[in-house]
């Protein structure tokens, strides 16, 4: 049998083959739900799961219970990969629905999870440039380079660069530990 993999807050990126999440019936989905109150899952019933731009939309008073719902269905050594804004990024203020300002310490504050790996992203990984394809290709070129000494000096970069030079993405790996 195959890996099970979840996809949080799927929206409008439904994956074929994946148990795909949401709460909005407007959006294609095979499971409505609100995170917020429980993940409809059998405990370690998931091998990996995505969260991609869904936890900074999450109640602040929430985020540690999501958190620990997400390690309750997945099995031990499962990943859970997480693509949030970093805080200094203009989108994360721009959107009212943006809750949670994410750093790139936030996840290592809680329990039952392993940091694999965490990475700020000066342009965001998704697809948000596919239209735009000089952008694109800035961002395929630019991105790995702007990126390193952000990455290769975290605090340094979050105390006293991040708003000269916000990064507009975090990608977070974790592994979960039971």
């Amino acid at each position: 049998m195959g890996k099970i993999k979840l996809n949080l807050g799927s929206r409008d990126d439904y994956k074929k083959g994946w148990i795909n999440l949401d709460k909005s019936k407007e959006f294609k989905a095979d499971i409505y739900s609100d995170i917020q109150k429980k993940i409809p899952l059998k405990d370690n019933s998931v091998d990996f799961v995505l969260a991609k731009h869904i936890l900074e939309h999450i109640n602040p008073e929430k985020l540690e219970f999501v958190m620990d719902e997400i390690r309750r269905v997945v099995r031990p050594k499962g990943l859970v990969h997480i693509y949030v804004p970093h805080f200094s990024c203009g989108i994360t203020y721009r959107n009212p629905s943006h809750l949670i300002p994410m750093s790139y310490y936030t996840f290592t504050r809680f329990s039952g999870f392993e940091v694999k790996k965490r990475k700020f992203l000066f342009f965001r990984e998704s697809n948000s440039y596919k239209r735009y394809k000089s952008l694109n290709l800035f961002r395929k070129i630019f991105n790995p380079i702007l990126s390193l000494p952000m990455n290769l000096f975290p605090l340094v970069y979050e105390r006293f660069f991040c708003w000269i030079f916000p990064a507009e993405e975090l990608e977070v790996v974790l592994e979960v530990k039971k």
